[in-house]
Order: C-alpha cells, then sequence, then structure tokens
C-alpha cells in the first residue's frame, strides 16, 4: 500500500499516525482469526516537506478497497504484489534505498516492521567448500558459466534442487582475498519457470598458486 500524508506536523505525528492505521487493520485481522504481518517504510518530500508511506503486509480479510478507505489522511493506493524467485529483495532494497532522498540526518531509520515477523537463522558451514573450489566458482563466475560448478557443489552439501539467480566474485586488491557471493531459488519459488542466472564480476586478476 503506498499511503500519503498532506502536510503532518512532524515526521513523528505522521508516523504516529501511520501506527494507527496499522493498529486498526490488526484489530480487523484478529476478529477474522488472522495475524497481520506488515513492514513500514516512509519518507519525507525533500521540498514540500510531506510524508508518503510505503507499507507490505500479508494479505487478509479486507479487502484492498476497505483498507484504502480506513486511512483519513491523504490518498491510498494498494496493489497484489507480484513475487519471483527473488521474493521481496528488489522490492524493499528499492524501497529502502528511494526514502533516503531528502533524508536530513545522516544514519536516521526510515522503516519499522511487526515483531511477527519469520526471521530466518543465518547458518555457518565453515569448511563446507575448499580453496580451491572457491577459485574454481570464481573463475567459472567471471566466464558467466558457473552452473555446472555450483550444482556440483551444492549436490555435496545437500543443496541439490536450488537454481542460481545471482552471483558475483571479487577480489581484494589489498589482501588478495578472493570473495564469492550467491543467491540461490528453490523450485517453489520459480513461478513454472527456473531463473535466469545473472552474474555481477569484476576482473579477478591472477589467481596466487601456492
Amino acid at each position: 500500500m503506498d499511503l500519503t500524508y498532506g502536510e503532518p506536523p512532524s515526521v513523528e505525528e505522521a508516523v504516529k499516525e501511520a501506527r494507527k492505521f496499522i493498529r486498526r487493520l490488526r484489530r480487523e485481522y484478529r476478529k477474522a482469526g488472522e495475524e497481520l504481518r506488515w513492514v513500514l517504510i516512509w519518507e519525507q518530500g525533500a521540498r514540500s516537506g510531506r510524508m508518503h508511506f510505503h507499507l507490505i503486509l500479508n494479505a487478509g480479510p479486507l479487502s484492498r478497497d476497505a483498507m484504502e478507505a480506513m486511512w483519513p489522511h491523504g490518498y491510498a493506493n494498494s496493489r497484489r504484489l507480484r513475487l519471483d524467485e527473488k521474493g521481496l529483495a528488489p522490492l524493499t532494497e528499492y524501497l529502502t534505498k528511494k526514502s533516503r532522498h531528502g533524508q536530513r540526518q545522516a544514519g536516521q531509520r526510515r522503516w519499522t516492521c511487526s515483531r511477527n515477523l519469520r526471521r530466518p537463522e543465518p547458518g555457518i558451514r565453515d569448511g563446507a567448500v575448499t580453496v580451491r573450489e572457491v577459485e574454481t566458482l570464481a573463475e567459472d563466475i567471471e566466464r558467466r558459466s558457473a552452473e555446472e560448478t555450483l550444482r556440483e557443489l551444492l549436490g555435496d552439501m545437500g543443496l541439490e534442487g536450488m537454481t542460481l539467480v545471482e552471483a558475483e566474485a571479487l577480489r581484494n586488491p589489498v589482501n588478495r582475498g578472493l570473495y564469492v557471493r550467491l543467491e540461490l531459488a528453490a523450485p517453489e519459488t520459480w513461478h513454472g519457470r527456473p531463473p535466469v542466472a545473472r552474474y555481477l564480476s569484476g576482473d579477478l586478476g591472477e589467481v596466487d598458486q601456492e
């Protein structure tokens, strides 16, 4: 949902009103036996000073028209999200970067979220991949043909079926350390089609051989 706010007395007051709106939504969800989960991002116009909100929430018992009618401070427009294999990551990255425009205080937070969001715990598996395997994978990424090498590595780690979405390989020019970043997608997120791998790789330089 996109929510506009005319000319609030302060940023704090506008955010307070947005939270009131979320509480009203939460009450309606609870009446229907459902739970509201949400992320709220706000930005302030650099010239006008007007506030604008982006609210991401799970579908529930209310129609979009009913939710829009509950916002009393300006215009409200909602739409159903169309997710791809990267989920909400592109949208949230865009919105959080966009909200920095006109920001008056460096480091000022411009978002908040409900406490009931599911937060996956990162897993650490040191030693699962050898240095030589990382170097081979980085070289394949630079050549934009890492799928086969990655498929073998994922199989060794028990992650069969995952598909490459985005890959990046970088070499630190100071310590010569090699860094590989991968984004993977499970088959249930393909929406009927496997993703096309995207490569983001610069010049790795020469690989140090011992």
